[in-house]
């Protein structure tokens, strides 16, 4: 009888302490110069909002503010030089899942990565103290081996076939096996993400997920799509409220169109113009177009 009042004593300590933090706050420590710098939270609205700013000093910085749920935030350093206009070429930026909670962050001025993509820049904020940064982190090392080959597919693809096939070069053969490699590929990260979602539907990371399979970035089947919506809306629903689900799917309560956009796409790494003309931007249907001129349509493999 003691060890369980114990255990009950721990548990009710626990959910107390939990219920008296109520807001953020965030320190954190770089390295390199980078005294002087502007720190800034930005939320996950279009456009976004800055909930939260401070100066760097003797190479930390705190924050302290408060959110009504963990959500999709982005972190900025402004490395512009004092008395020059605030640029987003001389921005250092993230994303990472905020919440009420003590949260630490380092990093070095010389390796973060920059707002427009610089693939140089290898370095990553280091995080902790979110747990629900810490769910997504892990859901990412989770796939992490089936999103490199499948980037490394695509990578293929793009040499050995759409490319030549701009030259009208086609490499047929090269070109059916690299896009039904994609597809299984494709096939087996949908599942994944979906076993994901319902292992954690009450966190944000998972309605995030669903939100991007759901806008129609990811071909999904009907009965893969009711299945989210179930899952999400046992969870997130409550009578008199614009489901997330109905977010996800851009609509209001009076079914009229909304801007609600996905924050995990929302925030993708932006590429400068100079970088842009390095790159040959490819539609979204780019392996569709492909299929047609291969005599093929790939599409993805059921389940």
């Amino acid at each position: 009888m003691k060890n369980l009042l114990t255990v009950l004593f721990l548990v009710l300590a626990i959910q107390y302490c939990q219920a008296q933090n109520k807001s953020f706050h965030i320190t954190g420590s770089i390295q390199g110069p980078c005294e002087g710098m502007v720190f800034k939270l930005l939320d996950n609205s279009y456009p976004p909002q800055t909930i939260a700013t401070t100066v760097i000093k003797d190479h930390c910085f705190e924050l302290t503010g408060e959110i009504p749920a963990p959500g999709f935030y982005r972190w900025i350093i402004d490395t512009t030089p004092v008395g020059k206009k605030s640029s987003e070429a001389n921005w250092l930026a993230g994303n990472f899942y905020l919440e009420n909670s003590d949260i630490t962050f380092q990093g070095d001025i010389h390796t973060l990565p920059t707002y427009y993509w610089n693939p140089e820049r290898k370095g990553k904020m280091i995080i902790q103290g979110s747990e629900t940064e810490d769910l997504y982190q892990s859901f990412k090392t989770s796939i992490q081996e089936l999103s490199k080959a499948r980037n490394q597919a695509d990578g293929e693809y793009l040499e050995q076939y759409h490319r030549p096939a701009l030259d009208n070069i086609f490499n047929t053969e090269e070109g059916i096996r690299l896009a039904r490699r994609i597809s299984e590929l494709d096939r087996q990260i949908i599942q994944a993400t979906i076993r994901f979602i319902k292992q954690n539907p009450a966190s944000v990371v998972a309605l995030d997920q669903a939100g991007y399979f759901l806008l129609g970035e990811i071909d999904l089947t009907s009965g893969q799509i009711e299945d989210l919506q179930n899952t999400l809306s046992g969870v997130w629903y409550s009578p008199g409220k614009l489901s997330p689900y109905d977010r996800i799917q851009g609509k209001s309560r009076d079914g009229q169109k909304n801007r609600y956009r996905s924050p995990v796409s929302r925030h993708r790494t932006h590429r400068s113009g100079r970088e842009k003309s390095k790159i040959i931007r490819m539609p979204s249907n780019r392996k569709i177009c492909d299929a047609r001129i291969l005599g093929i349509l790939v599409r993805p493999l059921p389940g």
